[in-house]
């Protein structure tokens, strides 16, 4: 993918200490499942979206 850029050190460290403390995270083969999930939550059905997307990267052969 070429529209990506690279974290710096400094921001790769902050993100990954926001998933680790805000997600409990604590990465397993073993132990499942390895993140916990705030409460309350919201979970949304996008199912549909992703039927449309797959179309549109068939259609376009993955080019945007």
């Amino acid at each position: 993918m070429k529209n990506w850029l690279e974290l710096s050190n400094a921001e790769d460290e902050k993100v990954w200490n926001k998933i680790y403390d805000e997600l409990k995270f604590e990465p397993s083969i073993a132990n499942f499942p390895s993140f916990k999930v705030p409460t309350p939550f919201i979970t949304y059905d996008i199912s549909h979206h992703l039927y449309y997307l797959s179309k549109f990267h068939s259609s376009t052969n993955g080019v945007r």
